[in-house]
């Protein structure tokens, strides 16, 4: 009987092992389907999308307070539309801004001038900004107004290359982004996020009377790749870099303002948000731009944005990331995009409106103040083509506060000169001109007339560098010959680098090439536009001594003019421009525009030639120059127009 007992426990002991050996097998076999499932959906692709604004300029509301009408080609209210879109079509999203944000319009004075939160940084906040740079618009109120700004962000800002006099980063040099995203195939995925700030050198310059002494900056190009290796090193997935700078292709020389395109060429950074060109890319725009692929957004294979200005577009940047064979994520494509604002289907989002409403009526209300009267229109459609109005009375401003600053100082023997240069002539719209009508004056016309927070400079020159200046200017005109009729301004040339100086006469003769670059690089030594220069009458010479009024940019070397290097400074005053015109304005009630203009006056040398350019088409109705024909309306909502410089 226990024999019997023990047979059968053998085989129920051989029965139970069979058993579980099956079920081993079993479930090896049934786990071996599913491992082969979670390996591939580890390397499952992950879409990833940043979303971009850049340039903002204070434009929350869709409105031109310069004009004083609503304007639906502008505004983050109208971008907030397109964000919540994304949002809606994607999880994984980065949202970020690349700077010149606090300044640029009415609003954004008055948010500087606030002791509270600030106004703008406040709907950043509320639409939930993942990371931001600076701008050189940044700095335009000093220091103070824009670590202020800082503190009121809830997102992280960035920048790489500027720092403070002992070594010390003005924000943090790079950012580490840890999130959660979702790939293809519904797995969360861990990803790090590297993002890096870039703002051009050239601030130590512009805004030298707010930063001497108090900012160091590294040039972009170098500080990138450093940057950017070590978020590599760090672990980082991608990097994105936030560079406020713009797109050019040419050799990259140390200190460069543009870099955009030398960026792309970096191998540690994955995608590119540019800016402060005020331009659109990927857009026709940047047609024939070397390796740009306009149709995929992308530079050197990198997708790059540029989001246009004042909010006219969303950057949006596509990214596809997956595991290589060590387990790690790499971008493995992407593409660039710049969506629109100004279309039919995109309101301002309600949100947005009623958080800055309160706002928008304090800037409505400043900018309607009067401040004074005009006998006659002011307007600067034809501020590139010949001497202008709006521009005699800004010079007219600062020739009265200079003088009265430089009384009883060493520099008030000296012959003082005006440069003024307009601010608004059309730059990226046809509305972007001064147009004010006859009668009331009011802030809102002293903030056309003079676009920027700029302070009072006067500078020492010597008639060879008066010259120079001018011929620096007169690089605005292209270059023309007799024959058809051609375009009389010069491509990329910004309005305010042209630079009119008033209490001399001279003559510029477009028929000679420009004498230096854009980037002031003498590059016809031969040639001279500026011609008959004279000072009450006689001829300069190289010799001669003058004190010109002009702009703390300017003085400080904004715009590469030859020897405007912050060096010859006679007197930097404190005063905002702005200020000092409402305060001039204010003070003599009434004005005639014809009667203001300062001695000394500019013209286009008379040629056999017939120019072209483009302007409002509000200037049609306003020519009083026989020269200057109106020729129809453009297809891009500016006007056509031609001068006969052959005409008395």
């Amino acid at each position: 009987m226990q024999r019997l007992r023990r047979a059968m426990n053998d085989v129920s002991k051989a029965l139970v092992t069979r058993r579980k050996a099956t079920l081993i097998l079993a479930s090896t076999a049934a786990l071996a389907p599913i491992a082969r499932v979670s390996f591939a959906a580890e390397n499952s692709p992950l879409d990833f999308t940043i979303l971009a604004t850049s340039d903002l300029h204070g434009h929350v509301a869709a409105y031109d307070y310069y004009r004083d009408v609503p304007d639906p080609a502008v505004g983050l209210a109208r971008v907030a539309t397109l964000i919540a879109r994304a949002r809606s079509a994607s999880k994984n999203l980065l949202l970020v801004d690349n700077g010149d944000l606090i300044q640029g319009n009415p609003l954004a004075d008055l948010a500087a001038a606030d002791s509270g939160p600030h106004a703008v940084i406040e709907i950043l906040n509320q639409l939930g900004y993942d990371a931001g740079t600076v701008g050189n618009h940044e700095f335009n109120y000093g220091l103070p107004i824009l670590d202020r700004a800082v503190r009121n962000a809830r997102f992280p800002l960035t920048v790489a290359n500027l720092a403070r006099p002992d070594g010390s980063p003005l924000l943090p040099r790079r950012l580490l982004l840890d999130r959660t995203l979702t790939d293809r195939s519904g797995q969360a995925r861990k990803v790090k996020i590297g993002v890096l700030g870039l703002c051009p050198p050239q601030i130590l310059a512009w805004d030298k009377s707010n930063l001497d002494g108090k900012l160091l900056a590294e040039d972009m190009v170098e500080t990138a790749t450093r940057e950017a290796a070590r978020l590599k090193r760090d672990g980082a997935d991608l990097v994105v870099a936030l560079a406020h700078t713009g797109i050019d292709a040419r050799p990259h020389v140390r200190g460069a303002e543009n870099v955009g395109w030398h960026l792309a060429h970096l191998s540690d950074i994955d995608a590119i948000v540019t800016g402060h060109a005020h331009r659109v890319f990927p857009g026709p725009g940047f047609a024939g731009l070397p390796e740009a692929d306009l149709a995929a957004g992308t530079i050197a294979g990198k997708p790059v944005v540029m989001p246009g200005f004042y909010g006219s577009h969303l950057g949006v940047l596509q990214l596809v990331l997956q595991a290589d064979d060590s387990g790690r994520l790499r971008v493995t494509s992407g593409r660039a995009e710049a969506r629109p604002i100004a279309s039919a289907d995109v309101t301002a989002d309600p949100a947005v409106e009623a958080a800055i409403a309160p706002m928008h009526a304090r800037t409505l209300a400043y900018v309607r103040r009067p401040v004074g009267r005009t006998t006659a229109p002011i307007h600067s459609f034809f501020a590139m083509v010949r001497d202008d109005p709006s521009v005699a009375m800004v010079q007219a401003v600062q020739l009265s506060a200079a003088r009265a600053r430089l009384a009883g100082t060493d520099a008030q023997a000296l012959p003082l000169l005006s440069a003024a240069a307009p601010f608004r002539a059309g730059s990226g719209s046809p509305d972007a001109y001064v147009d004010i009508a006859a009668g009331p004056l009011a802030i809102k016309n002293v903030a056309d007339l003079y676009l920027y927070p700029n302070t009072l400079t006067v500078v020492a020159v010597d008639g060879r560098g008066l010259r120079a200046w001018l011929e620096m200017a007169a690089g605005a005109f292209a270059t023309l010959t007799a024959g058809e009729v051609q375009p009389l301004l010069a491509a990329q040339f910004a309005s305010f680098n042209f630079d009119a100086i008033a209490g001399i006469d001279y003559t510029i003769d477009v028929t000679k090439p420009a004498r230096y670059d854009r980037d002031g690089a003498l590059i016809q030594p031969d040639s001279q536009r500026i011609s008959a220069l004279t000072y009450e009458g006689r001829p300069v010479r190289d010799d001669d001594r003058f004190a010109v009024v002009t702009n703390n940019y300017r003085a400080g070397g904004g715009g590469h003019f030859p020897g405007l290097d912050g060096s010859n400074i006679l007197l930097a005053a404190p005063d905002p421009m702005q200020t000092l015109i409402a305060a001039w304005l204010t003070e003599r009630g009434t004005i005639d525009p014809a009667a203001l203009h300062p001695p000394g006056r500019w013209r286009l040398a008379r040629s056999d030639v017939r120019a072209s350019f483009r302007s409002s088409p509000r200037g049609a109705t306003v020519i009083d120059d026989p020269r200057i024909r109106f020729e129809g309306p453009a297809a891009d909502g500016y006007a056509n127009f031609t001068l006969d410089l052959g005409a008395a």
